[in-house]
């Protein structure tokens, strides 16, 4: 409608490393949004973004003594049917605007995201037996698993006070609000042993990614914030701006990991800061 607009945005690419057979990344993205109140007093947005990668990760060659090991650039340590990198973004934003008057606007935005990824990628290494004078043929790279496991959330709300007004000559652009928020982020990783080994020279990318799996940690920790703050920006000529402002900050913590080396924390800064 006259007041009302819709825009839809889509994405997406799938690409390779060059001289590189096995790796590749993949993205797809999509971001909808609907404004309406358009050219009135009180304006309403609503918008989403949505992406999701799907990767052959790469480690690249291994490190043989002082440098990357004269082998062929080609040459794949991980498992490609075993290795993989994946994350899912999600974000819903929700924008009100309200005009009060002619120089006054109040604004608030509330936002939500959640952030996942499932990681599993090949460090190769050098075995430690192989010394200055072994052949190359003869070095055997041993495949360390990094894996993890994660979802982060992000929960925020923006309430600002807008405001453009004059005293004498000199304009004002002022501004102040508070925003909160909480986020969290429970992370678990886990550890192989057992995982065959390759051939530095002929690394076979197509062995079957075998051995024994324990989860070496897993963490949670929620964090809160809250903050107050006012800007202002002074026109004293046209080509003449001076500008400053004031914040508060208040963060806490809460951290536990569960598994492993067991620790637990709560931690509260709060940090006044200006400019």
């Amino acid at each position: 409608g006259e007041n009302a607009a819709f825009r839809l945005n889509v994405m997406g690419n799938e690409g390779g490393v060059a001289g590189r057979d096995i790796a590749e990344n993949r993205r797809f993205g999509i971001a909808p949004s609907l404004a309406l109140g358009l050219g009135s007093p009180t304006r309403l947005t609503f918008s989403y973004f949505h992406q999701t990668a799907d990767d052959q990760p790469d480690y690249g060659i291994p490190w043989l003594f002082n440098g990357p090991a004269p082998v062929n650039r080609a040459n794949y340590y991980g498992f490609a049917d075993g290795n993989y990198l994946r994350t899912y973004d999600d974000i819903g934003t929700v924008k009100f605007e309200h005009d009060l008057n002619g120089s006054l606007t109040l604004r608030d935005q509330f936002r939500y995201a959640n952030y996942a990824r499932n990681v599993l990628i090949t460090e190769p290494k050098v075995a430690a037996d192989a010394g200055l004078s072994t052949p190359l043929a003869d070095i055997e790279i041993t495949r360390n698993e990094i894996g993890v496991n994660s979802i982060e959330t992000n929960l925020d709300n923006q309430l600002d006070l807008m405001s453009n007004f004059k005293t004498g000559s000199l304009r004002h652009n002022f501004m102040a609000g508070v925003e909160v928020g909480r986020e969290t982020s429970d992370p678990t990783r886990p550890g192989y042993t057992n995982v065959p080994t390759t051939s530095l020279l002929d690394p076979d990318p197509y062995q079957v990614l075998s051995g024994s799996v324990s989860i070496k940690s897993r963490v949670q920790t929620t964090a809160y914030s809250q903050s107050v703050y006012a800007l202002d920006s002074v026109k004293l000529t046209s080509k003449l701006d001076v500008s400053g402002g004031i914040r508060w900050d208040r963060f806490s913590t809460d951290y536990l990991q569960s598994v492993g080396v067991t620790s637990s924390f709560h931690r509260v800064d709060t940090k006044p800061t200006w400019r």
